[in-house]
């Protein structure tokens, strides 16, 4: 391609960039919703790709759009807009609409600055993208990531990361932790008399009823097969986890059902306390295990705490 058809190509680029229709078509495809902001904070414009559009886009400032974003978002996205209209560069935050206080719908909204018209005054525009679908896409994998599939429940990789946080909660404000192991005494013969089918059925139903005995900021993960451990932050006293573990025992000793089948099952459980059964998270989990060992040594269905064990 020679000069001449090199600048013949980029001054009908430039021609279609000027074109009003053709910028706005343009915008429509790269993103969902737009608007342009002034420096006063007042919107000049919008669309979205549904083919609405009018002079304010049922909005009469910024203020009253922001109230529409979720507070966990909304300062963030606050700072940016006030950098960018006091003459900072562009920016990318992603937020969720909260229209009439609901969840609502997921945006990415690019701030960019944009040329002084010919009177000398900048203008700026705002673009969202709707990315609902990734964001549910991403906290489906997040799940995957953490939870056990069958139960629901945290597992393994996630009550790590919750025992680390929780200890450094615990160091900074000398405060007691505990960590409890559990395991169903003879699982197996589950599996082996009635089937896998059988014995996934059971675990879900154990793991609904042992969470109705932790609180809310407790942690109730399945390990794996049918090893679960349980995170007690912020505990009063050493008494108070007697009660937690009591209470445990005795709904799992009520017996089960499974389809016409009537069950009689117990359950072996550990427990460690921060501090004094370990400074750290290997050493937790190290002694609530041997804890736990001692209680199934020792005839199953039962608790053992493990400077008591020891």
């Amino acid at each position: 391609m020679n000069m001449s058809e090199r600048d013949s190509l980029a001054g009908k680029a430039e021609r279609l960039l000027t074109k009003r229709d053709s910028l706005s078509a343009m915008l429509r495809q790269m993103c969902d919703k737009i608007y342009f902001v002034d420096r006063q904070r007042e919107l000049l414009y919008g669309f979205d790709r549904s083919g609405k559009e009018d002079s304010a886009f049922e909005v009469c400032d910024l203020e009253q759009y922001l109230q529409e974003v979720s507070h966990e978002q909304q300062g963030r996205l606050r700072q940016a807009i006030d950098l960018m209209l006091r003459g900072g560069g562009s920016f990318t935050v992603e937020f969720q609409a909260v229209p009439d206080g609901m969840p609502g719908n997921w945006y990415e909204c690019i701030g960019i600055p944009l040329p002084p018209d010919e009177t000398g005054e900048a203008h700026f525009a705002l673009a969202l993208k709707d990315i609902t679908a990734r964001k549910m896409l991403e906290e489906e994998l997040v799940l995957m990531a953490f939870h056990d599939p069958l139960t629901e429940l945290p597992n393994r990789r996630l009550f790590q990361v919750h025992l680390n946080q929780s200890l450094a909660y615990a160091k900074r404000n000398r405060q007691l932790l505990a960590v409890l192991s559990l395991d169903v005494d003879d699982f197996k013969n589950i599996n082996d008399s009635y089937g896998h089918e059988a014995g996934d059925e059971f675990l879900i139903a154990f793991a609904k009823r042992v969470k109705r005995c932790v609180r809310e900021v407790d942690m109730f993960a399945r390990m794996g097969g049918d090893e679960f451990s349980i995170l007690l932050p912020k505990i009063d006293s050493v008494s108070s986890v007697h009660i937690v573990t009591n209470r445990i025992l005795s709904a799992i000793r009520q017996g089960w059902e499974l389809g016409d089948r009537k069950l009689s099952l117990t359950a072996s459980m550990g427990v460690a306390i921060y501090p004094h059964d370990g400074q750290d998270a290997d050493t937790l989990l190290r002694n609530v295990d041997a804890a736990l060992y001692r209680v199934k040594a020792g005839g199953r269905d039962g608790c053992s705490f493990y400077d008591e064990a020891m």
